[in-house]
């Protein structure tokens, strides 16, 4: 499986000429530099020009550029760190399908900082598709909860997980920001993940999930269902998320069998 970021901009940084019509320079100066980055000519952890030189090439000040850099920044094109500066961004997470890991640690695999931001958590009676997913009792106690997912401070996507009360009796609201759930699973409970059961459509964004995720109602975006199951065969977690479809591709390696009968 691949995460993809393909990163989110305003419509400013579209590479058509008739986008550009009555730009503000900062959007302009985003645009060729988001088209160098798209065909390759800049490349993952390659450098940009300083600000000073940029400023002198397109003619502006370097607070138009600074401008330009924070709309390419939040469409996760580039990264400014420490010693270097303003380099490309990665624009790959990738996701084994012979290996369960958790989104964290792809996102931390691939050089990023995942983050999670809590949005409700609460323990509530499970009601009758909950509890027969999660094989518990209608009215059981399970965990339900919403976080909003990031890749170095990127909105990549939203979570609504259930999870059984009696397996995590001590779970709280700050235990997610932690965000490596999985590892904390087996860590703090002794709940060893064995294998999920996930199920993709591709949806638009409704006004509310467009809000949360930072974009315009009908943005593209992934419905993921996801069922995980421990060691011995107890669901642990039924999750429904939505990942933004211009910043995340998935994709699977396939393979077919062959028989030896011919086929007629």
């Amino acid at each position: 499986m691949v995460i993809q970021f393909l990163g989110q901009g305003p419509r400013a940084l579209n590479s058509n000429a008739d986008d550009l019509v009555g730009l503000p320079k900062y959007g302009r100066i985003a645009s060729h530099l988001r088209d160098q980055i798209v065909k390759g000519v800049l490349a993952e952890g390659e450098q940009l020009p300083s600000e000073a030189d940029l400023a002198r090439q397109f003619g502006v000040s370097r607070m138009t550029v600074r401008q330009a850099h924070d709309v390419l920044e939040r469409g996760g094109f580039i990264r400014r760190t420490q010693g270097r500066g303003t380099v490309v961004a990665s624009r790959e997470l990738r996701r084994s399908t012979q290996e369960l890991t958790g989104l964290s640690e792809d996102i931390r695999a691939a050089g990023r900082t995942p983050g999670a931001r809590v949005l409700s958590f609460a323990v509530v009676p499970a009601q009758p598709a909950i509890a027969g997913a999660l094989q518990l009792r209608t009215g059981e106690e399970v965990v339900e909860f919403e976080l909003v997912r990031t890749a170095d401070d990127l909105v990549i996507g939203v979570q609504h997980t259930w999870m059984p009360r009696k397996y995590l009796p001590d779970l709280t609201a700050a235990d997610l920001e932690e965000v490596f759930l999985v590892s904390m699973l087996e860590r703090r409970y002794g709940l060893r993940v064995k294998q999920t059961e996930q199920e993709l459509r591709a949806l638009t964004a409704s006004p509310s999930e467009a809000a949360i995720l930072g974009v315009s109602p009908g943005a593209p975006v992934f419905a993921v269902r996801r069922l995980t199951l421990l060691d011995d065969g107890r669901p642990i977690e039924l999750l429904n998320a939505l990942y933004l479809g211009d910043r995340v591709t998935y994709a699977s390696t396939l393979f077919r069998h062959h028989h030896d009968a011919a086929v007629p």
